[in-house]
This record gives C-alpha cells, structure tokens and sequence, in this order.
C-alpha cells in the first residue's frame, strides 16, 4: 500500500439498505458482513497493517467502541490488503489491542461496496437506512506527515452520536488521509 491523500467521493448511491455483503471473517467463516441483530449502527474501520496512520488510530478506535458500544453500535474491522495474512492481522490485532470483529476482504467485496480508498477510512451503516457515512475518523492528519495534537472535528463520533440519538446525520463523507488501497490484479 502506497501513502497518499485521497478525496473521498460520493457513497454508493445504489447500495440497498438490505443488501447482504458475504465475506470471510478473521476464522475464515463467510459471514454477513452488514447482519448486527439489535444494532442501532456498524462502524467500519478499513485498516492496514503497515499504515503507520492507521496504527495510531488503536486507542481512537477503542476509545470509539466503548463510548458507543454501550448505545448498540458494533465496531468491526476489515482488512481489503490480499497480501496481509491471516497470521499477520491476527498478530496485529493483538499488538495494538484491536478485541474487534475482524474481516479480511481479500476480494474487496466490503470495499468496493463502500467505495472505501484508503486505509485508514471508516464507513458506518445503519439497518435498515444503508451507509449513512464514508471518510476520515476525525481530521486530526491534514495531510500525509502533518498532525496536530488533537483533532478539532471528529466526524465518526459525529456521525454516531446522531444515529444513536435519532437525529439526522449531517455529514456523509469528509476526505481520508491514509495509505493508498491498492487495486486487484
């Protein structure tokens, strides 16, 4: 995976809200990627092991899961690199301390159906309504080598926090800075 900043576009416009996305999970069992019985929401983090961004988003993204856990909304992870191995995320996980449900979208089904680009992008769903965001966790990078300490906007929380209350979601993307997703052969 290359280093780059990417623009995200528009979210999938067709996606049916009901639409079932079968891809093999961290044990290598197809499942229902979007199937969350009793969630208000599914946050999806597209990762990389080797990004040093998204490395840094660890304790964001627990931080994220137990804020919100608690309300309904499941966290899940998924990895779209062919390259990375079963062995070599699962080995990542534990490094970072990432307790999340975790896919491996070797043939980019999840990805492509989010239209996700870089690593890391967050993607949330919500049953019965589809995606309702796609882009960055917060904008704490600016650009790639640029941060500042803290962010100043946190559009995942943002966008969770709207859901699980039942207000309107106000933002539906915001541009991811991350490592390149490097398309299929």
């Amino acid at each position: 995976m290359a280093c780059s900043v990417t623009f995200a576009a528009e979210l999938p416009s067709d996606v049916h809200p009901s639409l079932t996305l079968r891809v093999p999970d961290l044990a290598g069992h197809v499942k229902d990627a979007l199937a969350a019985n009793g969630a208000k929401a599914i946050l999806f983090v597209f990762l990389s092991v080797d990004c040093p961004i998204c490395n840094s988003y660890s304790p964001n993204l627990r931080r994220i899961a137990s804020e919100f856990g608690k309300q309904g909304v499941v966290v899940r992870l998924v990895f779209p690199d062919p390259d990375e191995s079963r062995e070599r995320v699962q080995q990542h996980l534990k490094e970072f301390n990432l307790p999340f449900e975790t896919y491996l979208d070797h043939e980019r089904v999840l990805t492509l159906a989010v239209g996700a680009q870089v690593t890391p992008e967050a993607a949330v769903f919500v049953p019965g309504r589809g995606w309702v965001y796609r882009g960055r966790i917060d904008d704490r990078f600016m650009g790639f080598g640029k941060a500042r300490p803290q962010p100043t906007s946190e559009e995942v929380k943002d966008v969770l926090t709207a859901v699980v209350t039942g207000k309107p979601v106000t933002v539906k993307s915001a541009r991811p800075i991350g490592c390149s997703i490097a398309p299929l052969p």
